[in-house]
């Protein structure tokens, strides 16, 4: 596939997905669903920064899969589940919550791609479907014996998260992923103890630092 073509796919998508990430934000905060008129006037601004930030990452993704002769799918995976853990970074931020539908888009969305790999031959299908299946065990039960541990440190909207992540990107990456954020969410947390902003049993939104972990993972790898 060329490069424009994946520039113009990429270009439809961010289109999209913008208009989407507005409206779902205000009608998850306000619970009032909005029509497209009143979602361009009210958030534009909004729409603007979003659909910026979204098009710099696909840029700069497109650009490190040339270079790397990754496959299209791949890409367009990875500029999906990042640009959904961005949404749910965000609205997590705002509210310590992470909502379900996201978590289950993304999930029907990874289903998807799995099964498509049917058509290119059952040897690749079986071992993509094991890739994910192991991927999201491991990424599910490490988490959810942190959140039984830590007794409400952690929550279960955290356990669904990394079984997603892990659903995507196998148990090297989500193991990846989730050193990246718990290391960072560390630091964060030190830093607010020190200056006396949180204390020890405080909680804090922890999709921010999946999303920071699952971008270095992304860059890095």
């Amino acid at each position: 596939m060329g490069i424009v073509l994946k520039c113009v796919i990429s270009f439809v998508f961010v289109c999209v997905f913008t208009f989407f990430s507005s409206w779902y934000k205000d009608y998850y905060f306000e619970k009032k669903k909005k029509s497209i008129k009143e979602t361009f006037i009210l958030s534009y601004k909004f729409m603007i920064i979003w659909f910026s930030i979204c098009m710099l990452f696909l840029a700069v993704s497109i650009f490190l899969e040339e270079k790397k002769g990754h496959d299209y799918l791949t890409l367009l995976e990875n500029q999906i589940v990042w640009c959904f853990v961005f949404l749910i970074a965000y609205i997590d931020i705002r509210v310590k919550k992470i909502p379900n539908k996201l978590i289950l888009i993304l999930l029907v969305i990874r289903l998807l791609f799995i099964f498509i790999n049917v058509f290119i031959s059952f040897e690749v299908f079986w071992s993509v479907f094991l890739y994910s299946v192991i991927g999201a065990l491991a990424g599910g039960m490490i988490i959810l014996i942190c959140a039984l541990i830590s007794r409400g440190g952690v929550g279960f909207g955290d356990v669904k998260m990394f079984t997603v992540v892990g659903l995507y990107f196998g148990l090297h990456g989500v193991i990846a992923i989730m050193m990246y954020s718990l290391f960072l969410a560390a630091i964060y947390g030190l830093f607010l103890i020190i200056f006396k902003k949180a204390k020890m049993k405080s909680t804090i939104a922890m999709a921010p630092f999946i999303f920071l972990g699952l971008s270095f993972h992304l860059f890095i790898s």
